[in-house]
């Protein structure tokens, strides 16, 4: 276990945490914002600084500029050499950054020298003197613009100098300029402080500096990284040592004399501001921590004190001791807990006496409960001592419930001395729950019963044994298991398929063993299921008829069904069920028998007799092998020799339907007799029929076809097994002879029809008259020739199907009114005129015939329409021709 921290201590130091940190996070802040701001202040003053002295720089080498400007003037204008030297003179004294002023001739000497006025003594010496090697002299010959030269020292004033070099029509003139003046122009920019201004030039070297010595030393900078930014031309801010002092400065080009500007401001004083403000910030937070951390300490300790005082109150509530009152404070917060445990206390206190109240409502409930109890004590040695039991435990038990009080559970109710009942008390102690024992029994001396137990945990280290007596129910079970073995033995005995199912959805209970048989389905499948389900019912509508008669009667008796075995063969019998009544279920025991034999016969017959005359030769084929029997052929059989018989529309036992011829005398004997004929043929015989008939016959039968059917001359049936039915077989074979007579005779009228159909259609489509076939009622088309198609302008497609009226082919709608009439009265109409519209919409004069007849069940109307148009207009222009000439003669 981790060692605990008082709360006092945790109080003070979160109260002093939760001081320091806003203190501490709005100095990041505040420094987070103040140094680069402060850092940008101090570039931009340095900045400003060495543009300032740029410029300085830049204006206190305008005078030896302009000077020399007025000097190449003068001499372009030709003015003599004293003229030049005096102007020299004058501007070498009045502008005192300059040293000298020298004109250098095409040979490279000076030729004349302006100087101040305590060294014109010494003129003489530097006339004559040869300067046209110096490289800025030389560069500003060949470049051809003004110079500036590197530092060096002057041949005139023997200090350290830079000169400007002018090109003058092949002259140079020379303006030297004391760098040591540079240097004081330069520090008097410094404003009084202590910031480093320094000028090098193009090789790193000090130009000007505010210790002129260090100008006149020429050291050289460039080893410091700023000064060669600057000397690049690019502005750069940061930290440099010069003179082994730290700085923090900027450098600035000088573009136009390719020197650079280092401006800087000792680090320590730069600096010194924030570190002292750092300084005085870490004091003011390290007296804040202490502050807090007393103020938290002194308010920890308040808290922790009233907790204290609480968390007593709170033992006393619960060792259920009278708790002192908590002393007045003015926090509500505490005020409240006070409050809160007063309240827990009176609860407790209410709830304790509702406790006591409950648990003796139980005790009284328990002594009256209609169940045996007893109250058990698990001691922790694993002994069972009985604590109490209410009456019923002595009534059922028989026992005296007082003498046991105290006594060991074995020794009290010896029943009950086993392993099972102790094991399950120490478990139920240790985990809680419950453990139920259905139908324990119970034997003691004089006390044999049996019960439904159920041990529970009643609180910490007792548990209560609760049962209910079953001894009359399990004996009432085991009588009726008694009687249910003995109806198995017989239910299961019944030859015939037995089933005990539900009324309500047929769900099967229990099926005998020849359930199996019949149906091959598994009794173990069956059960639970129902039939429909399983799909024995071949009609589940049967079923249900079943369920409603059983219902409704109570009972049903033969009720003709068709079922379905597991491997899909359908077979036929009849149904008697009872209605039972089990556990308050309507169920029903029903008995099935198989009669698929009887009813094959009967169905065949009885579909025999209803064939009507136009029945297919097939249809009456199936008749004879239905009722006959599975596995049967049927064929029609013709004589072709005295030993041969050719047979045709033979049905197989697979279906299919075969031709051939097969030479047996016996046979052929029989159909040509014309007599009913019935043997068993040889084995030798049967065999050589069984590659031709597909069967191996047991039994063979031939009967007469009439003689007038002219397509066959008996009916030949072999049968592979004996005839189960033999009377009933041989009658539907004779019946099925003389039908297969009069099925000839039909199929021969049948052809004669067809013959006439054919002819009728060939000359009525054939005929140069427009003809129309229609059916009454109702009147639509049939069919129609060519010509009603090419007079019309439709195609059969078109019209078959449709009335006249709804191809708008009546102009008058009155005069096909008078056409039916006629056909309705009289069967027929003649050479009626009538005007019709073709499908253009033009109109055409016709003269319409027509006339009824039957064709087997329907009347049709044959309707001729002949275009008379023509005719008609012809007749009318030979009338008018008639009528002028009538008119002329006149």
């Amino acid at each position: 276990m981790s060692r605990r921290i008082s709360l006092r201590r945790i109080l003070s130091w979160q109260f002093a945490a939760a001081g320091l940190l806003p203190l501490v996070l709005v100095i990041v802040a505040l420094l987070g914002y103040l140094l680069p701001s402060f850092e940008r202040t101090l570039r931009a003053r340095d900045q400003v600084l060495a543009n300032a002295i740029t410029e300085q720089v830049m204006s206190f080498l305008a005078a030896p500029s302009q000077g020399l400007d007025t000097g190449a003037a003068m001499l372009r204008k030709g003015l003599p050499l004293s003229q030049i030297t005096s102007m020299f003179d004058a501007l070498a004294a009045a502008r005192g950054q300059t040293g000298a002023l020298m004109l250098i001739d095409f040979e490279g000497r000076v030729a004349s020298v302006g100087l101040p006025e305590r060294w014109q003594a010494y003129r003489d010496n530097f006339i004559g003197l040869s300067l046209g090697s110096q490289p800025y002299v030389r560069k500003a010959l060949r470049d051809n613009r003004p110079v500036w030269s590197e530092t060096y020292l002057s041949p005139v004033g023997g200090q350290i100098s830079v000169a400007l070099a002018v090109p003058v029509d092949g002259q140079v003139l020379v303006a030297e300029v004391d760098v040591d003046r540079l240097s004081q122009s330069v520090a008097a920019l410094r404003q009084g402080g202590n910031v480093l201004a320094v000028l090098v030039d193009r090789a790193g070297r000090v130009i000007a500096h505010p210790d002129s010595a260090k100008a006149r030393e020429q050291v050289n900078l460039s080893d410091i990284e700023l000064v060669r930014k600057g000397l690049r031309g690019e502005s750069a801010t940061g930290r440099f040592t010069l003179d082994g002092r730290d700085y923090l400065g900027s450098a600035v080009p000088i573009p136009a004399l390719g020197w650079a500007a280092l401006i800087g401001q000792p680090t320590d004083e730069v600096l010194g501001p924030l570190y002292a403000a750092a300084g005085i910030t870490l004091i003011g937070m390290l007296l804040a921590a202490g502050l807090l951390l007393y103020v938290g300490n002194r308010t920890a300790g308040r808290v922790a004190r009233r907790l204290n005082l609480v968390a007593a109150r709170g033992r006393a509530i619960a060792d259920g001791r009278q708790p002192g009152a908590l002393p007045p404070t003015r926090v509500s917060e505490f005020a409240q807990i006070g409050d809160s445990l007063d309240t827990i206390f009176e609860r407790l206190r209410s709830r304790e006496g509702e406790v006591r109240a409950g648990a003796e409502r139980l005790r009284t409930l328990l002594e009256g409960a209609p169940m045996g109890v007893i109250e058990v004590r698990v001691e922790p040695a694993g002994r069972l001592v009985v604590l109490g039991a209410n009456p019923l435990v002595g009534r059922v038990l028989q026992t005296d419930v007082d003498a046991t009080l105290g006594h060991s559970l074995q020794g009290a109710y010896p029943g009950f001395d086993n392993t099972v009942v102790d094991h399950a008390c120490q478990r139920v102690v240790q985990e809680g729950g419950n453990v139920a024992l259905p139908g324990y029994e119970y034997s003691a001396a004089g006390c044999e019963r049996v019960l439904d137990l159920v041990i529970f945990r009643h609180h910490a280290g007792v548990v209560a044994l609760c049962f209910h007596d079953v001894t009359e129910r399990v004996a009432a079970e085991r009588a009726l298991r008694d009687s249910e073995l003995r109806f198995s033995a017989a239910f299961l005995a019944v030859p015939d398929y037995v089933t005990l199912s539900r009324v309500s959805d047929g769900t099967i209970y229990d099926a005998n063993e020849a359930f199996e048989r019949i149906t091959g389905i598994p009794r173990g499948s069956a059960i639970g299921r129902t039939s429909v389900e399983l799909g024995i019912f071949v009609r589940p509508e049967q079923r249900a008829e079943i369920g409603k008669r059983v219902s409704a009667c109570g009972r049903v008796d033969r009720f003709p069904v068709e079922m379905r075995r597991a491997d899909g063969e359908v077979f036929e019998g009849v149904v008697s069920a009872r209605e039972v009544n089990i556990g308050g279920e309507s169920c029903m025991v029903a008995v099935m028998r198989d009669e698929t034999e009887v009813r094959r016969a009967q169905r065949a017959l009885a579909g025999l007799a209803a064939v009507a005359g136009g029945s297919s030769l097939r249809s009456l084929l199936d008749a004879a092998v239905e009722g006959v029997g599975s596995g049967a052929v049927a064929a029609l059989a013709c004589a072709v020799s005295d030993d041969a018989v050719e047979l045709s529309g033979l049905l197989s036992v697979d279906g299919e339907e075969l031709l051939g011829r097969i030479h047996s005398p016996a046979v052929a004997v029989a159909v040509r007799g014309g007599s009913f004929a019935e043997w068993m043929p040889t084995a030798a015989d049967a065999a050589s029929l069984a590659p031709l008939l597909g069967v191996r016959a047991y039994h063979l039968i031939v009967a007469p076809v009439s003689s007038e059917a002219r397509g066959a001359d008996a009916l030949l049936v072999a049968v592979p097994r004996a005839l189960e039915y033999p009377e009933t077989s041989r009658s539907l074979i004779r019946m099925v002879a003389e039908r297969i007579g009069q099925e000839f005779a039909r199929l021969r009228a049948e052809d004669d029809l067809r013959s006439s159909q054919q002819l009728f259609s060939q000359l009525f489509h054939a005929s140069p008259v427009a003809l129309s076939v229609s059916a009454m009622p109702g009147h639509k088309l049939l069919d129609c020739n060519d010509v009603w198609c090419h007079q019309f302008g439709y195609s059969v497609e078109e019209v078959v199907g449709h009335t006249g009226l709804e191809l708008n082919l009546w102009v008058n709608e009155s005069e096909r009114e008078a056409l039916l009439e006629d056909l309705v009265q009289r069967g027929e109409s003649a050479d009626r005129e009538a005007w019709m519209r073709r499908r253009d919409g033009s109109e055409i004069l016709c003269t319409v015939s027509a006339r009824v007849m039957r064709d087997g069940e329907r009347t049709l109307v044959i309707l001729s329409l002949i275009d008379v148009t023509a005719s008609r207009r012809n007749e009318q222009a030979v009338r008018q021709i008639n009528a002028t000439l009538e008119q002329r003669v006149s």
